[in-house]
């Protein structure tokens, strides 16, 4: 499963005056948090970051902290009268965790979260209903109250200029969006009168989206930089002559010589990495669905990879070094 994988620069501050702290000091502070007040589970320290205001729980996982990263699971509990569970064999369905109250039992829905010591960058792989970023504004409100964190989001500035004009850029798919698509698309694609499909179907609200990539699998659309640089040129002729409001996505994959390849968007505002999240693997031609641990172990692996493969882009763009 491809997901996207956001970054963001933490920022210290004095909670009193605003003061900012050299961010140096980051991984200290969330080490001394984690020990003196993370809740022992096994190798697990746990957090409740619910607020005052609300029933159901939040909750934090940490499951490594001191080895040159913090990387966590972040959970929201879910109402469990919202969720059932079936037996497939008898097709009964039945409710999960009946006879305990929400306070004392429940079912999360979950994200994870991956900060690296060396530039204080949390990453995430954001998950609908489960914690985002600011559980880490939670934990450091809670537990240090002198204190304050800013996340502001790494950009993605000029990013398809990092393989525009670069030695030896190649492209290996392109994404498109199109909305109110020519009818001579329509007519081409389906065989039919483009008026008689816009009547039939949505009228003035169709969309077109496609994906243009070679039928061979290791063969990329172009091979060299003049190619490469046809290609973004050519969209963003179209984006200039059509608007953002028509050509609504709008994304090439490809590297250079000196990059690894990876999807650079011609609108996205902040900088992302793709990474590809498998829930099963394929035992003797049946689908094999990996467990929670598993998954943890799966998430640390892409949460380590993006980081790395993401490196030297994000740390000059925040203007940070590594630690002294």
């Amino acid at each position: 499963m491809n997901k996207k994988a956001f970054f963001f620069s933490i920022e210290l501050l004095a909670a009193e005056n605003g003061t900012e702290y050299d961010f140096h000091r980051i991984p200290d502070l969330l080490i001394d948090i984690i020990e003196n007040h993370g809740e022992r589970n096994g190798n697990i320290r746990t957090f409740d970051l619910t607020p005052n205001d609300e029933d159901l729980h939040t909750m934090l996982d940490v499951f490594y902290y001191d080895t040159g990263y913090l990387f966590a699971r972040a959970s929201k509990q879910r109402p469990t009268g919202s969720v059932i569970g079936r037996d497939y064999n008898t097709k009964v369905a039945e409710g999960l965790l009946n006879g305990y109250s929400e306070d004392i039992k429940g079912i999360e829905l979950y994200t994870y979260l991956y900060i690296n010591y060396e530039s204080s960058v949390l990453q995430i792989i954001s998950a609908m209903g489960a914690p985002n970023e600011n559980i880490i504004k939670q934990l450091i409100c809670k537990y240090r109250p002198e204190y304050e964190i800013k996340l502001i989001p790494v950009p993605n500035i000029n990013g398809i200029e990092k393989i525009y004009g670069k030695q030896n850029s190649s492209i290996n798919s392109i994404e498109l969006e199109l909305v109110n698509p020519e009818p001579v698309i329509l007519e081409h694609i389906l065989g039919q009168a483009p008026n008689e499909i816009a009547e039939s179907a949505l009228g003035e609200h169709l969309k077109v989206s496609v994906e243009i990539r070679s039928e061979f699998l290791r063969h990329g659309i172009t091979e060299d930089t003049e190619s490469s640089d046809q290609i973004i040129d050519m969209i963003r002729e179209r984006i200039n002559n059509l608007g953002r409001e028509r050509l609504r996505k709008a994304s090439v994959r490809g590297k250079t010589e000196y990059t690894k390849t990876r999807d650079y968007n011609f609108y996205d505002e902040n900088f992302y990495f793709m990474v590809d999240i498998p829930v099963y693997r394929m035992e003797n031609g049946r689908r094999i669905y990996y467990e929670e641990a598993e998954l943890t172990q799966i998430n640390l692996e892409n949460m380590n990879f993006s980081y790395n493969e993401s490196r030297d882009y994000i740390l000059p763009l925040i203007r940070r070094t590594t630690l002294k």
